[in-house]
């Protein structure tokens, strides 16, 4: 056994094995809902017509084309299109791991590892398919090459330059990264011998070459952000801890966390003065230690001065240099020969951890509650328009495939997007109407459907679902 564990290759696919165990049974337990259909939906577009999407999208093509690819191979199933996340977070896994050990002994590097795994935060975003996991995985990738090039004898730059680039391609975070990195290499200039700094302009020089073509969709988001701002509100300062909190999957498992910490701290108290001098000393924990100040505190900053963008999903990345910094704190609290110590805190962890990834939308339910309440001569009418890909992935997977043809296929089926009663025209021949209101009273408190239906319409029933979805299910007044 112990030869097995001197073995980092086996070690590490260990922990990959546990990653790959935690995650497979759960990739399809929640249904395809919020955004990812409609990622899934411009993904299955031809990478041509899939460019006009990025002169408004939120986020840079990187994803979507990965996607799209991904799709051509394994269709867009809930397994297959949040696969290629999983995919990118089990190389996080291996990834970190190398990282880790750069900080950390190897008993502390897998608990490291083994907190990312159990974080529900980033074990729901390990299995949504988003953009999300990606940026982590090229966040930790740039953190590795950015700590070689800065403390090693070794010339990363070409790499670091191409993880950049992806990195801006991958989320419109992707220059505020890239600030911190400047930051960094700032702060820790003086242990730079000059030639190096040469490779880091180069690195920077080449990152902004590959993104050129990406650069004229950047501008145009900007100034759109610029005009219009963003739908994220501005942060509270319970945030600060909040976000935490919950990366550590929530109060009791920090409180318990907090209880074992304190517990080791006066176990080995006689230790801690030395291991805590030689850990602020350290310019190794100083970098990780800046990389998650300027990373989160910079985006709370970033957001109270200029434009809110501190949001948890947003913050993930900021969970690498975190993990990293608590390992560095239990292995300052630990005797070496106690390091197996460490391996307790997994316990209130995977106890509070969500393994049953939830998104609080029903949408299968209510395709199939619609399928039970449909008659031959019938209307669907959906509110908010920007719903209609939740509903129609899982109510007819064929139209939702079928993208060119998606208006006329709504046309012919008299199912109808809007936002308000003004838009909906129906035919006299209509004896029912189906109405999903997807939270539109509260997000449209003045569409006046509900209302405009009532004066030709008796409501049969209605059912509401997770999300504050409600189904209404009306029928024409009898003359």
């Amino acid at each position: 056994m112990r030869k097995l564990y001197e073995n980092n290759s086996l070690v590490l696919a260990g922990l990959i094995i546990i990653q790959l165990v935690v995650c497979l049974p759960f990739i399809t337990s929640f249904p395809i809902a919020l955004d990812e259909p409609f990622s899934i939906f411009w993904a299955q577009q031809d990478l041509s017509e899939m460019s006009t999407l990025f002169k408004t999208e939120n986020n840079p093509p990187l994803h979507f084309v990965l996607l799209h690819f991904w799709i051509k191979l394994f269709g867009i199933s809930a397994f297959a299109v949040r696969s290629l996340s999983l995919v990118f977070s089990l190389i996080s896994v291996a990834i970190l791991f190398k990282l880790a050990l750069k900080f950390l002994s190897k008993e502390i590097s897998i608990f490291v590892v083994l907190l990312f795994i159990t974080s529900s935060f980033n074990h729901f975003h390990a299995l949504e398919a988003r953009t999300y996991s990606l940026v982590v995985l090229l966040f930790m990738l740039i953190l590795y090459d950015l700590f070689v090039l800065l403390f090693e004898e070794k010339k990363t730059f070409w790499r670091l330059s191409i993880w950049n680039a992806l990195l801006l391609y991958s989320h419109y975070l992707g220059p505020f990264i890239v600030g911190v990195e400047l930051f960094l290499i700032l702060i820790f200039i003086k242990n730079i011998p000059k030639k190096r700094i040469v490779y880091f302009l180069l690195s920077f020089l080449v990152a902004l070459i590959i993104f050129l073509p990406g650069l004229r969709w950047f501008l145009l988001r900007l100034n759109n952000f610029s005009d219009t701002g963003t739908w994220v509100p501005a942060p509270e300062y319970s945030e600060l801890y909040g976000n935490v909190v919950r990366f550590f999957n929530g109060k009791y498992a920090v409180l318990a966390l907090l209880f074992l910490i304190a517990l080791f701290a006066m176990m080995n108290r006689k230790s801690i003065l030395t291991q805590s001098k030689l850990a602020i000393t350290s310019n190794k924990n100083r970098f990780i230690l800046m990389a998650f100040l300027l990373s989160y505190f910079g985006m709370f900053v970033f957001s109270k001065l200029i434009q809110p963008i501190f949001l948890d999903r947003y913050l993930l990345y900021t969970t690498v240099p975190l993990f990293i910094l608590f390992g560095i704190v239990c292995q300052m609290i630990l005797v070496k020969s106690k390091y197996f110590l460490v391996f307790l805190l997994l316990i209130p962890l995977c106890v509070a951890s969500n393994w049953m990834p939830e998104n609080d939308r029903a949408p299968d339910e209510e395709a199939n509650y619609v399928r039970t309440i449909r008659k031959t001569e019938s209307t669907i009418v959906n509110c908010p328009p920007y719903y209609d890909l939740t509903f129609l992935y899982h109510f007819d997977r064929a139209a939702f495939s079928n993208y060119q043809e998606l208006k006329e296929y709504k046309e012919q089926s008299d199912f109808y997007s809007i936002y308000s009663i003004q838009e909906l025209v129906l035919a006299p021949c209509i004896k029912q109407v189906i109405y999903i209101d997807n939270n539109s009273d509260k997000i449209f408190p003045n569409n006046g459907i509900y209302n405009g239906l009532t004066k030709d319409h008796s409501l049969v029933d209605s059912k509401a679902f997770a999300g504050g979805t409600v189904i209404y299910n009306f029928i024409i007044k009898p003359n």
